[in-house]
């Protein structure tokens, strides 16, 4: 051994210790993937589905480049991420049947990767309307997720669980326990914002809505429309490429004004909706559907019955040929053309 030479015991671990500092790299960018199911999809159904089959095939080349399958934490990033841009464009089926197949691996690796498999999964039933299954596996999250809210991007995280519990409760009808999540929510929000946005507006305006529109508290209802349309405002202004989030504030607001028989501002309201669904999403989305449906109300409260029944029309297939087929909704929607 030459004089000032290294004793190979101390090379190998100096080489052993980098090559471990730069795996866990890579497993934390793979666990923060997320480019896919954040795309915003607003292409059209056509452009939607090249994009999906874009990101399907580069899974597919990692797949063949890989001998660890979903053991691989790159693999396995990008296999949840898939299933968020599946659970994005409604393809449920397809969501369920990937995060079914990375559920062994996630719970292996267990801590931030079982938070963040068990954040689609429960998104992924929601969309599904199973909300009992949903809030069980948030509460799950929850249970997890023991750090701090001063620790780096901790608040964001809250944020949006506790954004995602208090509208699965609000579905569930249980008013009050999603007005104490949206109050959690927001003293999470307070780490990194100076004031509410306008998406915590809109959530805000939708629960004094449902709220006040049951007890038949109309001041509280009509403050919680002025609410949801400043949201909307504010929306508009700070993200105007955010079309289809936009899409659902229209939505909200038109039911808040067909809640009060003022048909005109509905029909403004849910006509740019559903004109927006229509360009971003397509006339298969469940998206577009539930509009369709909202403006067939709408003609249905109006009387003018033969202008509702294309547009209820339009909502029944959605029902037929979408994921997750829904006996309760498609007979309440049969019943409605056919009386």
């Amino acid at each position: 051994k030459h004089q000032g030479e290294a004793p190979k015991v101390a090379i190998d671990w100096m080489l052993d210790t980098v090559d471990n500092l730069e795996r866990e790299q890579r497993d934390r960018a793979a666990l923060m993937k997320r480019s896919w199911s954040d795309t915003a999809f607003e292409d059209g159904e056509a452009g939607n589905e090249d994009t999906i089959e874009g990101y399907e095939l580069e899974l597919v080349g990692m797949l063949r480049s890989s001998g660890e399958g979903l053991r691989d934490a790159q693999i396995l990033g990008n296999a949840i991420d898939l299933a968020g841009a599946y659970k994005k464009n409604y393809k449920l089926d397809k969501s369920e049947l990937v995060l079914l197949r990375c559920t062994r691996h996630a719970e292996e690796r267990s801590g931030a990767w079982m938070v963040k498999y068990l954040n689609h999964i429960s998104q992924v039933r929601m969309k599904q309307s199973r909300d009992v299954e949903a809030m069980e596996m948030m509460y799950e999250i929850e249970s997890l997720a023991n750090f701090p809210l001063s620790e780096n991007g901790a608040s964001t995280f809250y944020e949006t669980l506790y954004r995602n519990m208090s509208s699965c409760l609000r579905r569930m009808d249980r008013e009050d326990d999603a007005a104490v999540y949206f109050m959690k929510m927001v003293e999470a929000a307070r780490y990194h914002k100076g004031a509410l946005d306008w998406m915590d507006l809109w959530d805000l305006g939708i629960l004094i809505a449902n709220r006040a529109y049951h007890a038949g508290q109309w001041d509280e209802f009509y403050k919680s429309r002025e609410i949801i349309g400043e949201a909307l405002r504010q929306q508009k202004a700070v993200e105007p490429h955010e079309l289809i989030l936009r899409a659902k504030v229209l939505s909200n607001l038109g039911q808040c004004f067909l809640a009060t028989d003022e048909f005109d501002e509905a029909d403004v309201h849910y006509t740019e909706a559903y004109d927006l669904f229509n360009t971003c999403v397509g006339k298969r989305s469940p998206l577009f559907g539930m509009q369709a449906w909202a403006c067939g109300n709408l003609r249905c409260a109006e009387g003018r019955y033969a202008e509702a029944l294309p547009l209820l029309g339009e909502a029944l297939y959605v029902e037929v040929v979408k994921d997750g087929f829904s006996v309760p909704e498609m007979t309440k929607l049969m019943d409605q053309i056919l009386v």
